[in-house]
């Protein structure tokens, strides 16, 4: 607990440095070398790779609902039936195209300064509250959205009407949703 404190405190104040550096009129480049130095390490801290010794040797994690530091294929469901898919500083492919019955399923991903694709069946009417802050949301139809929050709904869903729920979450990083026929 006290190193994902630390690891938030960390976050926060490099995210500080970076938005004071990038939103003034003159760009101090340390700044934001310095800032991506305290986001790279409060990252380290929450997740368990950082050693006061200095070895920056990152521990590369995979599983079958997060990839820290690796790439990763995630199929639903998992053995775990997990609703949370998770990318960090890696790239994911979240698989739905071959998943029964997804209608009222909610389901949502993080991904932090990596790539993630979340592949659905073509037709599947889809419901998706996309929170994008100096990022990239793709979905069907090209709808983006590079900063703020972002509602896409299938072509002719009504309100009430049965759909899947994905609620995405993108941080310095990309998020395509991609129909597979």
């Amino acid at each position: 607990m006290k190193s994902m404190v630390w690891g938030v405190v960390i976050i926060v104040v490099g995210l500080c440095v970076l938005v004071g550096a990038i939103f003034g009129i003159n760009i101090p480049i340390l700044k934001i070398l310095f800032g991506l130095f305290l986001v790279y390490l409060g990252v380290k801290v929450i997740f368990g790779a950082f050693s006061w010794d200095f070895d920056f040797k990152a521990e590369k994690r995979s599983s079958d609902h997060e990839a820290v530091f690796a790439k990763a294929q995630f199929q639903y469901p998992n053995a775990k039936e997990a609703r949370e898919y998770v990318t960090v500083f890696g790239s994911s492919q979240l698989d739905l195209s071959e998943a029964p019955d997804l209608a009222e399923k909610s389901l949502e991903t993080v991904t932090v300064f990596g790539e993630s694709e979340i592949v659905v069946k073509k037709g599947l009417p889809l419901r998706v509250e996309s929170n994008t802050v100096f990022a990239k949301s793709e979905f069907p139809g090209k709808n983006i959205s590079a900063f703020g929050q972002f509602h896409y709904t299938t072509p002719g869903l009504k309100d009430g009407d049965p759909a899947l729920n994905l609620k995405v979450t993108v941080v310095f990083g990309s998020l395509k949703v991609t129909e597979k026929d």
